[in-house]
Formats: structure tokens, sequence, C-alpha cells
């Protein structure tokens, strides 16, 4: 049995979402057996999150301080797993600021029960390759989500580039109608897990219910199974994409939390991610 096949979905889920090969130069990680965490000045908490934890007993106190120490400046968050959940986590969590805000379930499923997925024909998904698909994409996640990255020119230009590149590790798609974006949602291969990470995917409130996460579904599967990942999964929020991917067919696994701890001090702040 090679070491990957010995991993539990669970297992591999996380590691992908841990993988920090996306983030910017100023994005720093620490990594060692029991904690895994992202630090940076920049004020957005997916830049500063703990993305693994096995914090046993006594040293979850110590553990909590260094990140809040790390995170100071910012939101900081904390993506605890069944893997590495525990009830001194938690109360320590709480102790420290850090409150429940949202909770997923990891969800997995082979591409090809994806590829055959009914999507309406008026809605046309194409992939990110240009810098208006990227604008328009951007524009469907703010409206999907509420909040928009405000990124330069130059970063706009650096995130085509990774995503562009058909052979590429990471691809993002939009859905149009009528040549307006509605939806938008991204993919993450992972070929030594065997894996395509799904994240990103938000429909405009005004289309959700008529196909277009669907189409994102079936869109983001033929494009792993064209690359030869077999197996697509994700962490999909309780209250909102769980439902859809369930009806899909996914199957459930274990779950994920996130527990976000304010900006400490006055006068500081950061938009919703």
């Amino acid at each position: 049995m090679s070491a990957v096949s010995a991993l539990s979905v669970d297992e591999r889920l996380e590691r992908a979402t841990g993988d920090p090969f996306w983030t910017p130069d100023d994005v720093y990680l620490v990594e060692r057996p029991q904690l895994s965490y992202l630090h940076s000045p920049r004020p957005q908490s997916f830049y500063n999150v703990v993305t693994r934890c096995r914090a046993r007993g006594a040293r979850v106190e110590g553990m909590i301080a260094e990140v809040s120490a790390a995170h100071r400046h910012t939101r900081s968050s904390w993506r605890v797993t069944n893997l590495g959940t525990s009830t001194p986590l938690l109360r320590g969590l709480e102790a420290a600021g850090y409150r429940l805000e949202h909770q997923h379930r990891c969800y997995a499923l082979e591409v090809g029960a994806l590829t055959s997925l009914a999507a309406p024909e008026a809605l046309r998904v194409a992939h990110v390759n240009t810098m208006a698909r990227l604008k328009d994409s951007k524009a469907a996640a703010a409206a999907a989500f509420g909040s928009s990255g405000e990124e330069t020119e130059a970063e706009l230009e650096q995130i085509l580039g990774g995503c562009a590149d058909p052979q590429g590790r990471v691809a993002r798609f939009v859905v149009y109608a009528e040549d307006v974006a509605i939806a938008s949602a991204g993919l993450t291969l992972f070929n030594g897990l065997g894996l395509g990470l799904l994240w990103g995917g938000g429909v405009h409130p005004a289309w959700r219910g008529r196909g277009a996460y669907r189409a994102l579904l079936r869109a983001r599967a033929a494009w792993c199974a064209a690359r030869g990942i077999e197996e697509v999964g994700l962490y999909a929020r309780l209250s909102t994409s769980a439902p859809i991917v369930w009806a899909a067919g996914f199957r459930p696994y274990g779950v994920m939390d996130d527990w976000v701890r304010p900006v400490q001090g006055e006068g500081a702040g950061e938009e919703a991610s």
C-alpha cells in the first residue's frame, strides 16, 4: 500500500487545504508535527490561519498563545478538524477570544460520477484564461459572498498567470447567463494526493437553485478527468454548499470548523474574506 492510499479522505483534504504553494512571498509557514499555520503582515485572515493542529493537554495553551501573537495584527483563524479537535483545544480557543464562525463537512466523490451532471443549456461555463474572464469571476464571487478581494492589477496578473495555464495546478471557472457572469469557482490539483480540491464555489443570489453550481461541479470534474485525477473533495459549508454536494451524490466524511478571533486592539479592522 502506498503512503497516499493509506491516508484517509480527511487526511488528504487537510493536507491539500494546508498546502501554502499559492501564497505570496510575504506569507510565512510555521510547520511541525503538532502545529501548522500561516502568518503574514497582510491583514487577510486566509493568510493568518492555522491549517493543522494536534494539540493535546498542557501544550494547547502555549500553541494558542503562539498563534495569537503571530496573528495579533489581524483576524486569526483556526481550522479545527475531527482529526485534531479536543475539549482542551476548544476551551482554550474560547478563552483566547475565538468564536465558532462556520461549520463544514468533508465531502468527496469520484469524478466519473459528476461529468454527467445535468446543467441548463442557457448557462455557459468558461475556463478563466483571460483578464476579462478573471474580472468577471471576481465580480461573480463578490456578488455571491458579499465581498471583494480588491486586488491590484499586478496581483490580478499574478492570479491569472497561475490559473490560465491548461496544464497548471490551479484552474478557475466562471458561469455566464446571456453574457453576464453569475457564478464562479476554483480547483486545485494535487497529483500526489490523487485529489482535486474544490473551492470558492459561489452563485449570484438571483441565480441560486437554477443549476449554476452543478455546472461548476461538472466542469471541474471534467478538468480533473482530463488530467488523470480520479477524485474531488471539498470542505462544504453546512449552511450553503453542503446540501448541494450531498444532493449531487458526494459522500460525507469528517468535519472542519472555522474558529475566528477578531483583530486585537482598538481601531483595527479587516474586510470580510
